[in-house]
């Protein structure tokens, strides 16, 4: 067994090969490596404007973690709250690398409301994903720092996946 460092969140894997996904934050295997290539790229100067799309990018995984986490609390059925759980997990590990990137603390995660409801929060799911792919695809277009356009991009692969995947279940 070898360390793996995902390229994107900067997490380690421990295992014989590298993972089709980041077990943390949930991007393609692709930005996966043995760990020494990993470069630690946090605290680089940032423009004013991808300044604003991170302070952006964290406001949304913040609410997306507290969704995340009432919808698995109020989940009908097991298979449901792993769903809910994992996903939550990665938008929290996004926000993480996020304030890394700006060099501040995790903002205190408040409180959302959900459904009781496993398909009402589903659509919300898929809404809020849906959200999130367009925002960081904008992004991704328009930051202008290389490290910042490859993070925007890979977090739009993942939360392209979650919207994949809640509607598959809508």
């Amino acid at each position: 067994m070898k360390p793996f460092r995902c390229l994107i969140c900067g997490e380690t894997y421990i295992g014989n090969a590298v993972p089709d996904r980041c077990p943390f934050c949930g991007v393609a295997g692709r930005y996966i490596a043995d760990a020494a290539e990993y470069v630690d790229y946090n605290g680089l100067e940032l423009s004013e404007k991808s300044r604003k799309f991170v302070q952006q990018a964290m406001k949304i995984e913040a609410s997306n973690v507290a969704f995340y986490k009432c919808a698995a609390d109020c989940a009908e059925n097991d298979v449901v709250k792993v769903l809910f759980k994992r996903i939550g997990k990665h938008e929290a590990e996004h926000l993480e690398l996020l304030a890394d990137h700006l060099g501040v603390e995790e903002p205190e995660i408040e409180p959302e409301k959900c459904c009781d409801d496993d398909a009402a929060n589903m659509q919300q799911s898929h809404d809020r994903e849906d959200r999130a792919v367009k925002m960081y695809s904008r992004f991704a277009r328009e930051a202008a720092e290389p490290r910042l356009k490859e993070i925007f991009s890979a977090i739009a692969g993942i939360e392209q996946e979650h919207y994949k995947m809640f509607n598959t279940f809508r």
